[in-house]
């Protein structure tokens, strides 16, 4: 397991205790490289470490970048796999015994990436953004969560996430170490890995029982945005059909029944009564909510009241009454307000709420209805794709977008 560490002694110093922390089934090797960190600080701690035998140290003489320094980690031992892991992240639980679970169950499986709040295509709660972690919820709760509701599942993924990265070393040995001489510092260096690992029959998964926290840019600083640009000019280059795969695997978001069901977990383990509005409105501070509101796809659409939640459940009404009704009985909706008559037979939720009659349905059983059944579905993932041409690369970005995806994202946002 390789942690390259620059800056950021906080962050590098919870990094570390949390993989020492928790023990795994699974051997392994804690290896931190202090890549002549500018901060005495960081350097000095990692020396603490390693005097106290919690970890192999090494040390850069000069300031190599990311890049050089993983393949310098991943160069120590020939036959071992490699587990990258960001000095900004954190890890919980069995982690890592899952994760490697996940890359074993097939042979062509090559890399591996968890869930996370901080991983574009991997991130939960919502896809595509930097997220905290949900209110009141812990690390150690909410991977719990993905253990239990996601166990054994896993989804497809066109390229892996670099903050934690788990690679069999055959498909190292295969496709080769980083390309320092493109991508020098960091950032793009593992989605031209992945690239070219696809070339030669490799797989990437999402392992969607496993989530690792990540805090995100905290060794590369203010200038990562315009590392990110340089690196995505030069994918783009490499590998133009790249940004299309993205694309339209953001459009499918075939992870999103593993987030939805990890969602449904978590309304129905906590504490307390659950209110449902009918109508939409702003948060209440007092009490938990969900939201039935009008969906952009004219069906009806269940959420959390919060802005900060991806969770959507789809309804066509008056259709599947019996089944919303089953559906926020099992979500545990105890009280209903009634403030906007979407369609008619809303008028009896309170009354049949009330009922003696039980619905047990699974979180994943749930997450059915994360999807409306309507051709203006798309329109809920052109706007999720659109959400990376918000980001700080979004020129360089949309300069490399395909025009066939521009037109999703143009359906997306109603242009």
């Amino acid at each position: 397991m390789i942690v390259p560490v620059y800056r950021g002694l906080a962050e590098t110093v919870a990094c570390l205790e949390s993989v020492l922390r928790w023990p795994q089934k699974t051997p392994f090797e804690l290896i931190a490289i202090d890549d002549s960190s500018p901060e005495p600080e960081v350097s000095e701690r990692l020396r603490a470490f390693a005097r106290a035998g919690r970890l192999t140290l090494l040390r850069n003489d000069e300031n190599l970048g990311f890049v050089k320094t993983v393949n310098r980690g991943m160069s120590l031992h020939p036959q071992r796999d490699v587990v990258l892991l960001n000095s900004d992240a954190e890890v919980a639980n069995d982690w890592l015994d899952r994760i490697r679970r996940c890359a074993y169950r097939e042979r062509a499986i090559g890399t591996v990436t968890p869930f996370s709040n901080n991983a574009t295509i991997c991130s939960y709660p919502r896809t595509c953004y930097p997220n905290a972690l949900p209110h009141g919820l812990d690390l150690a709760t909410i991977d719990r969560f993905f253990a239990r509701t996601n166990a054994g599942h896993s989804v497809e993924i066109p390229t892996a996430v670099g903050f934690c990265m788990f690679i069999k070393r055959a498909c190292l040995d295969e496709v080769g170490l980083f390309d320092a001489a493109r991508f020098g510092k960091g950032y793009g260096e593992e989605n031209d890995f992945c690239l070219r690992a696809l070339e030669r029959g490799w797989r990437h998964v999402l392992c969607a029982d496993a989530f690792v926290l990540h805090e995100g840019g905290v060794s590369f600083g203010p200038e990562r945005v315009e590392m990110q640009a340089r690196a995505l000019e030069r994918i783009r280059e490499l590998h133009p059909h790249y940004m299309a795969a993205v694309g339209e695997f953001i459009e499918r978001d075939p992870a999103r029944t593993a987030r939805i069901a990890v969602d449904i977990a978590r309304i129905q383990a906590s504490a307390g009564p659950l209110h449902l509005v009918v109508g939409d409105r702003e948060p209440s501070r007092e009490r938990r909510e969900l939201v039935l509101r009008r969906g952009a796809t004219g069906h009806a659409e269940l959420a959390f009241a919060s802005k900060d939640e991806g969770f959507r459940l789809y309804f066509e009404l008056p259709r599947q009454y019996a089944t919303l009704v089953n559906v926020l009985r099992s979500l545990g909706v105890g009280s209903v307000s009634v403030e906007e008559r979407l369609v008619p037979i809303l008028r009896l939720l309170p009354r049949d709420l009330g009922s003696s009659q039980r619905a047990v349905y699974s979180p994943r059983e749930i997450a059915r209805f994360a999807w409306p059944r309507t051709r203006k579905a798309r329109k809920l993932a052109g706007e999720a794709v659109a959400k990376i041409l918000q980001n700080p690369v979004g020129a360089t970005l949309a300069r490399a977008v395909p025009a066939t995806v521009k037109s999703r994202i143009a359906r997306g946002l109603g242009l």
